[in-house]
């Protein structure tokens, strides 16, 4: 297939490069509305492709982010914890437009909250967390230095794609990274993950079945909470297939309905779970 080199877009923008800059400039286009359709040239400039433009700026976004995220998962800074131990805790949170929607924001802002004070509680391991979302890292450090009112007025769902498994799949290298970080130094390290999510996987580079490979080869415990609609047991279905689909049992998987208590409980019941394995 020839290389893609560049768009053409309704908008008379020419030939773009693809490149950031012009994502950006087509992502201001979209909000106008001024752009309906691109089409993908090679170095020749004769037409290679004729897509859809909500698609193509998606996939791009999602690219996007994943550099993004594997350039800020580079530079993670290796902190000396305060106990002679230590458990990295990876949290991907969804942060699409759906989750604000439906009013699970705070509930997953409150169930994090709780999960934080449950590691406070464990003793004889200190905590390294990576939060992150599909755009975004959030938060990457020890414990004592989580600030959970940054994270209040940061976690703002409002993305249009779900790329659940290519996130998962940058979380858990980075988890595995730090983890290696410490047990170098000569520090005994515990990894573990947790993903919550209240949607399918949108706009993916990857598939569940690459998850449940890399994780053949982890020691990560890891857990998957899919936030199901009230009345639609379908929803519990659909979650365990994706997630048993990534190699999770079907145990670590927790399938609450939207009710705030219920979500705040599946993400509580993880962190006690991460606690006593830390300190077993």
């Amino acid at each position: 297939m020839p290389k893609r080199n560049g768009v053409v877009v309704e908008e008379e923008m020419g030939i773009m490069p693809i490149d950031d800059e012009a994502i950006e400039d087509l992502e201001d286009a979209a909000e106008r509305g001024s752009v309906m359709s691109v089409s993908v040239v090679g170095a020749d400039e004769e037409e290679v492709d004729d897509i859809d433009f909500d698609d193509f700026l998606k996939k791009e976004q999602v690219k996007k982010a994943s550099s993004s995220q594997q350039q800020s998962q580079a530079t993670v800074e290796l902190i000396m914890p305060n106990s002679d131990r230590v458990t990295v805790v990876g949290i991907l949170v969804d942060d699409s437009s759906s989750i604000g929607e439906r009013y699970l924001t705070n509930s997953i802002i409150e169930g994090v909250q709780l999960g934080m004070e449950a590691f406070r509680g464990a003793r004889g391991s200190d905590f390294f967390l990576h939060i992150q979302g599909f755009k975004r890292v959030y938060f990457s450090g020890l414990l004592a230095d989580m600030d959970m009112e940054n994270f209040k007025q940061e976690y703002y769902p409002n993305l249009t794609y779900t790329p659940l498994v290519t996130t998962a799949l940058l979380l858990l290298d980075a988890i595995r990274k730090i983890a290696e970080g410490y047990r170098s130094k000569g520090i005994p390290a515990t990894e573990a993950l947790l993903m919550i999510t209240d949607a399918g996987t949108w706009q993916e580079n990857h598939v569940p079945e690459e998850f449940a490979e890399k994780l053949k080869g982890s020691s990560c415990y890891v857990e998957a909470i899919g936030v199901a609609l009230p009345k639609h047991p379908q929803d519990e279905v659909f979650y365990k297939g994706i997630f048993m689909r990534m190699g999770l049992v079907e145990e670590n998987i927790k399938t609450p309905s939207s009710n705030p208590a219920e979500v705040r409980h599946a993400i509580n019941e993880f962190s006690r779970s991460v606690s006593s394995i830390a300190t077993a």
